[in-house]
């Protein structure tokens, strides 16, 4: 293939006749074409079919024209092509895209895009490797094992591909407390010495049954300020969760709609992060009629407002009761 001419002239591989083609290699590696002139070569091949059918092939002599194209692709066409350093890297937003949304849709388990398939675990089960996600065959169908993630357990895989992203942790901060979507928070050790409760979390979720929303919560015990290079920071907080799935023991909803959570109950998980970003503050409510029971007290941070609409009736009223305020003032 005369692949050995791109090495270093001193390279041992070059005289290395037993191992390749008993030759010795000492052409020059090819001149490094321009994408203006592969562009050139293939100008005359334009439109030419690409077909094994002998009554439609064209032949083309490669020796004769000094090249080994045989046709002008379709790709060729794309505008930043002859800027590419390598030309087989065609259209790389598209595959750069395909493969994240892949990579994406099989850990988060979304329909339609997920490649956790039938045909993905029969491959498993053809190299016994992961018995755990073999298929089970019940008569003609099949029973998919699932490897569920939940939503809630994403922050700690997201800061697990920031750390590979970024670069090395230099030094991790810690702090009793931290300000963020308007809610000020400390951690549960420092709370019992502050006269208000700032330590209760809630983070919006999905359930791994019909990607159903449900709110998971817990209390701050730490909050860790992941520091990169190049000065990025991100800011996770370390929370005990409550047993939310437990609807008797962990957490109930009343008839009149409050949530209560049984503090001494927790989940059994080794995820104890979440995105400071995400979190938003709840207060515990001591429920005295059940002994060990919170109720959930949500929390509007201090600097949002809830603003209402006004109907167009309710602004004609307005302004008819302004007028009349005139009136009488004149």
């Amino acid at each position: 293939m005369g692949h050995r001419r791109y090495l270093p002239l001193n390279h041992k591989w070059r005289n290395d006749k037993v191992s390749f083609d008993n030759t010795v290699e000492h052409r020059l590696p090819p001149e490094m074409l321009s994408g203006d002139d592969i562009l050139d070569q293939v100008a005359d091949l334009d439109g030419l079919p690409l077909t094994k059918d002998p009554r439609k092939k064209i032949k083309i002599s490669h020796k004769k024209r000094g090249d080994n194209w045989n046709k002008k692709s379709i790709f060729f066409d794309l505008p930043y092509w002859k800027t590419l350093l390598l030309r087989h890297n065609l259209d790389v937003m598209h595959i750069e895209k395909n493969i994240c949304d892949n990579i994406l849709g099989t850990i988060l388990d979304i329909k339609g895009k997920t490649k956790d398939t039938l045909s993905t675990q029969l491959d498993l089960q053809e190299m016994n490797i992961r018995k755990e996600l073999h298929p089970i065959q019940n008569g003609d169908e099949y029973e998919l094992p699932i490897a569920e993630l939940y939503k809630h357990d994403d922050s700690k895989r997201m800061a697990d591909l920031l750390s590979l992203s970024c670069g090395p942790l230099p030094y991790v901060t810690r702090f009793k407390g931290h300000i963020v979507n308007g809610y000020r928070f400390h951690v549960q050790e420092y709370d019992k010495y502050l006269k208000t409760q700032n330590c209760g979390v809630v983070v919006v979720g999905e359930t791994g049954e019909e990607q159903k929303p449900m709110n998971y919560y817990g209390e701050l015990t730490e909050v860790l300020e992941l520091q990169f290079v190049g000065e990025r920071r991100v800011i996770l907080s370390q929370c005990t969760w409550f047993d939310v799935y437990d609807q008797k023991k962990g957490v109930k909803m009343d008839e009149y709609g409050f949530v209560s959570v049984n503090r001494r109950r927790c989940l059994k998980i080794n995820e104890p992060f979440v995105l400071a970003s995400q979190a938003s503050q709840v207060f515990y409510v001591i429920d005295h009629s059940n002994k060990g029971w919170h109720i959930v007290q949500n929390v509007q941070p201090r600097d949002s407002f809830d603003i209402l609409e006004k109907k167009d009736d309710d602004l004609e009223v307005l302004d008819n009761s302004t007028q009349m305020k005139r009136k009488r003032t004149h």
